[in-house]
């Protein structure tokens, strides 16, 4: 475990890695459980859709950094050897979403679609049970932290998210490659987990 944030930093980090999971299993829910906004106006509703599309991605991104050590909030702060597979996955969610957040890149040389449908129910099914099974793993007496710093529960999160049933329906694998990749990553994922509450 790294020694060089105080208490104040890692409850803060927990907290706020906690956060972020709780974000994306709620902007998932309203994207793709059925729960629709009401708005009158055709543009209003598109960019509210646009702009939970984009929260997702940055709270899934950020989840990714978390996984794989690239954000000073991550997992070596509480474990330094953590391994787990979605490690390896959260390193393949990283450069689509990096990628693509924006809306503004030109893509290949032989041109590249937009990303059309995202795989944010994957995203959020796999990567909120990865940070899970990653507080379940923590030691309960450790002098240096405290699980009730995890806030809220992502154990929680992930159980009541997951009543939901959010990947009734698997999203349909987009044209665009990278994003295409991602989602078939993914689904091939959760198709190999048990995705019990941990």
């Amino acid at each position: 475990m790294s020694t060089s944030q105080t208490r104040a930093q890692l409850e803060n980090g927990a907290q706020g890695i906690a956060y972020r999971a709780e974000q994306l299993a709620e902007v998932t829910t309203l994207l793709h459980c059925g729960l629709t906004l009401w708005v009158p106006d055709d543009r209003v509703r598109k960019t509210i859709r646009n702009a939970l599309i984009e929260s997702a991605l940055v709270n899934a991104r950020a989840l990714a950094w978390f996984f794989t050590r690239e954000s000073d909030v991550n997992t070596s702060m509480f474990l330094c050897n953590w391994e787990d597979d979605v490690v390896t996955l959260a390193g393949e969610v990283i450069g689509p979403v990096s990628r693509h957040l924006g809306h503004a890149t030109t893509g290949s040389k032989e041109g590249e679609r937009q990303p059309g449908e995202w795989p944010i129910p994957e995203l959020a099914v796999a990567l909120v049970r990865g940070l899970a099974r990653f507080v379940l793993g923590l030691d309960g007496r450790s002098k240096s932290y405290e699980l009730s710093w995890f806030t809220p529960s992502p154990v929680d999160t992930y159980r009541d998210f997951m009543a939901l049933n959010p990947i009734s329906s698997p999203t349909k694998v987009s044209d665009n490659p990278s994003v295409g990749r991602l989602t078939k990553a993914l689904q091939q994922h959760l198709r190999s987990e048990d995705l019990r509450v941990p």
